[in-house]
């Protein structure tokens, strides 16, 4: 399905984020609101590409400028992206199994990392206190928990690198939405788009 509405409203927020006019909790209201669910598969996942671009965890709002500006490679891939939302082709690449188990492990891994580095404070407090007995049980319940947050974080990666792999077997990635460079010269018509976007040519790759 394509929804060229609502493609073209992330097209203007993506825009506006990338470069530095945009404020991440300003675009993570959108994405909850508008891309996150949107039955058309492109703009979940560009939308999702963009809510990677930074941090919700800051006690404050911040542009993708100065300190926290993007790399040009990264710039790149939303050019690409940028394009695509203005065309009408659906979105080709496979889509990840299960995303709401790739949530729940990121979810697991971070309780798991906090309550691991906690035991091992915990266990550096009770030594202090010359109680060793407390003090080793906690550090190895500590490793052990950080341990099992590294095999979460493992198979997350596993799952990850299987899912790209599908898709590079499909297309061509270093000019991921699109599958080909022909699918991207087909969409240079909107180009003139691109005058405040960034500047790398396209047209040339």
């Amino acid at each position: 399905m394509v929804d060229t509405e609502l493609r073209l409203r992330l097209a203007q927020d993506m825009r506006l984020l990338v470069t530095g006019r945009l404020s991440n909790d300003d675009f993570d209201d959108s994405y909850y609101d508008y891309y996150r669910d949107s039955k058309d598969p492109a703009v979940r996942v560009i939308g999702e590409f963009c809510w990677a671009l930074y941090s919700s965890d800051v006690l404050w709002p911040y542009y993708l400028k100065g300190w926290h500006e993007i790399g040009r490679e990264t710039k790149r891939t939303a050019t690409y992206a940028f394009l695509f939302l203005h065309t009408n082709r659906e979105y080709g690449y496979p889509l990840e199994d299960d995303t709401s188990g790739r949530i729940l492990r990121t979810f697991v891994q971070s309780i798991l990392v906090i309550l691991g580095t906690t035991l091992l404070v915990c266990a550096w407090l009770a030594f202090s206190c010359r109680d060793p007995d407390l003090g080793w049980l906690m550090t190895g319940t500590g490793i052990g928990v950080l341990g099992l947050s590294a095999a979460f974080w493992k198979l997350g990666r596993l799952a990850a690198n299987t899912h790209w792999q599908r898709a590079n077997a499909m297309g061509q990635l270093d000019v991921w939405p699109f599958l080909s460079r022909d699918a991207v010269a087909e969409a240079n018509g909107h180009l003139y788009l691109l005058e405040q976007f960034i500047p790398p040519t396209i047209s040339q790759t």
